[in-house]
């Protein structure tokens, strides 16, 4: 494994590079509200498609042209100076659990269809972590806080699937995201906890 990562990163081409540094911006700027997160993200999914596409995780090159259209809601979303200091919204435990039923369901549908239509490889475990991805995002443009509960049961599975296809590289990140998703829960907790406790002084 040390021999194949040290490898990648040899072959690693600029634009790989920046997609990687853009990813890790994307989750920090998001972490603290700041709406150039979204730019950051835009750039760095379009390099990502044609990399996933490229390794036949068909699911992760579709999901990564659906984060390009999120990236423009998500900016479009946070415009304004005063959003940029909202409280995040809540669910019931209900919610979720009917989001987690509908998004099993649908990653199920296109686990079966991906594997049998597109020839992708481990489809079903590619499927869920797109899926749960697609609602994950949209849950942030949402600005729905357990976005980042989410985002880390998906990075810790998206771990295992990049290695599995030898992605080490882009694994790595996952191990980075995951980290960067508990601060990001945390930052913005602590942010809504300031922001009641100004709202009822």
């Amino acid at each position: 494994m040390l021999e194949e990562l040290s490898q990648q990163f040899g072959m690693m081409q600029g634009a790989e590079i920046v997609a990687l540094i853009l990813a890790i911006a994307y989750v920090i700027l998001a972490a603290r509200k700041n709406q150039w997160c979204w730019p950051a993200a835009a750039i760095s999914t379009a390099i990502y498609t044609a990399l996933f596409w490229h390794v036949s995780l068909v699911s992760e090159s579709l999901l990564n042209g659906y984060y390009l259209v999120m990236a423009a809601w998500g900016w479009w979303n946070w415009r304004s100076e005063e959003d940029l200091s909202f409280v995040s919204e809540q669910r019931s435990l209900n919610w979720h659990g009917v989001a987690i039923l509908v998004c099993t369901i649908i990653a199920l549908a296109w686990g079966y269809t991906a594997e049998r239509w597109l020839g992708a490889d481990l489809a079903y475990f590619d499927s869920a972590t797109t899926t749960f991805a697609v609602f994950a995002t949209w849950m942030l443009t949402q600005k729905i806080r357990a976005n980042w509960l989410y985002w880390i049961v998906i990075n810790l599975a998206s771990i295992a699937l990049y290695q599995a296809k030898g992605l080490y590289i882009t694994s790595i990140l996952m191990m980075i995201y995951t980290v960067m998703a508990v601060v990001g829960w945390y930052s913005w907790k602590q942010d809504d906890d300031r922001h009641i406790s100004a709202a009822n002084a």
